[in-house]
């Protein structure tokens, strides 16, 4: 799966990001690789960012436990 549906209005936060903040680019790269796995997981769930509301954002227990960053977080505790 890819975040194409959102990919316009992830590549115009991008030029946002750069131009009106001001962002270094290693900044920008971070940015862009967590709201392209935020997408991804919101397209998962048949969603696009602009019309994501918190019921899409919540996840659910079977999703928690199969998330990458929760079981990196399990494994270091």
């Amino acid at each position: 799966m890819d975040s194409a549906r959102n990919l316009p209005l992830l590549n115009d936060y991008q030029t946002y990001l750069r131009v009106e903040k001001g962002l270094r680019p290693l900044t920008c790269e971070a940015y862009d690789g967590d709201l392209k796995t935020f997408a991804e997981f919101i397209e998962g769930r048949h969603g696009v960012l602009l019309t994501a509301a918190q019921q899409d954002v919540r996840p659910s227990s079977n999703t928690c436990a199969t998330m990458p960053s929760t079981r990196a977080q399990r494994r270091a505790s």
